[in-house]
C-alpha cells in the first residue's frame, strides 16, 4: 500500500488594512478625476436612464427587452 501525504497548510497572507472613509472619499474623487467624470446631474440622470429598466421592462435607448 501507498503512504498516506500529509500536506502542511499554506500561511494565509496578512488582510489588507480597510479603508477609512476619507481614503475612501479621496480615491473615488481622484479616479473621478482621471476619467474627467461630469459633475452636472444630468449628465448622470441620462446615464443612468439608459442603464435602468423603466417599468414596461423596455431598456432606454435600444428597444430591447429584459429577459
Amino acid at each position: 500500500m501507498a503512504k498516506a501525504v500529509t500536506r502542511k497548510p499554506k500561511a494565509r497572507a496578512k488582510p489588507k488594512p480597510k479603508l477609512t472613509d476619507a481614503e475612501r472619499h479621496k480615491r473615488f474623487v481622484d479616479v473621478a478625476r482621471d476619467i474627467e467624470a461630469s459633475t452636472d446631474a444630468n449628465d448622470f440622470d441620462e446615464a443612468f436612464e439608459k442603464v435602468t429598466p423603466r417599468s414596461d421592462g423596455v431598456i432606454a435607448n435600444n428597444g430591447s427587452r429584459r429577459r
